[in-house]
C-alpha cells in the first residue's frame, strides 16, 4: 500500500473515532463499536481488502479489534485533556487485556457483582 493510499485510511479511520468523542460525552471504547458498528465494519473489509494487507484472514477479530483500540487511543490522545485520555486508556486495557469482549450485549454478565470493573468498562 502506497503511503498516500495508508496516510487517507488512517484519516478515514481517526475522523471515525473523532465523530465518535465529539458527539458523545461519555467516551468509552465499548460504546464506540456499538454506536459506529457499520462504519467500523465498512472501513476493517475496505483496509482489509488492499494487497498489502491480503494476509491478514478476515475472521481474525483479534487483530481488527486491537488495530481499532489503537485507532480510538491514539485519536483520544490527541483529542482529550490528559486526565480523561489516561481514564479512558484505562478501560480499552482492562477490555483487551482481560480478553473481554467487547461485541455488544456480551460480556455484561460476566462482571455481574463488581461494581467496580462494570464501571470501568461503561456496562
Amino acid at each position: 500500500m502506497s503511503t498516500s493510499s495508508t496516510s487517507k485510511n488512517n484519516s478515514a479511520n481517526s475522523a471515525i473515532v473523532l465523530s465518535y468523542l465529539e458527539g458523545y460525552p461519555n467516551h468509552s471504547y465499548r460504546n464506540f463499536l456499538k454506536v459506529f458498528h457499520d462504519e467500523v465494519i465498512t472501513s476493517t473489509l475496505l483496509n482489509a481488502s488492499t494487497p498489502s494487507n491480503a494476509s491478514i484472514p478476515l475472521n481474525d477479530w483479534c487483530y481488527f479489534d486491537n488495530f481499532w483500540a489503537n485507532q480510538f487511543l491514539n485519536t483520544a490522545r490527541l483529542q482529550l485533556d490528559k486526565e480523561n485520555y489516561i481514564s479512558l486508556k484505562e478501560k480499552v486495557r482492562i477490555i483487551l487485556f482481560c480478553k473481554i469482549r467487547v461485541t455488544p450485549g456480551w460480556g455484561a454478565g460476566l462482571v455481574t457483582g463488581t461494581a467496580q470493573l462494570g464501571e470501568l468498562l461503561d456496562f
